[in-house]
């Protein structure tokens, strides 16, 4: 079997593509996590629709 030389360019490209498939992964991870917190946002915010109304009444008032 024929050894192939590892010089400098290869081990830099190397580093690289290792670095951007960490950086991929940890852009992943942190998409999931975040639309994890949406969806909590979402469902403790439609429980406040009766109180939107009492809102909207409340800035007129302040605005008459």
């Amino acid at each position: 079997m024929k050894k192939i030389p590892f010089d400098r360019a290869n081990r830099k490209h190397t580093y690289i593509i290792a670095l951007g498939i960490i950086v991929l992964v940890f852009l992943m991870l942190m998409n999931i996590a975040g639309t994890a917190q949406l969806e909590g946002i979402q469902n403790s915010s439609s429980n406040n629709v009766p109180n939107l109304n009492k809102v909207d009444k409340a800035i007129k008032y302040m605005i008459k």
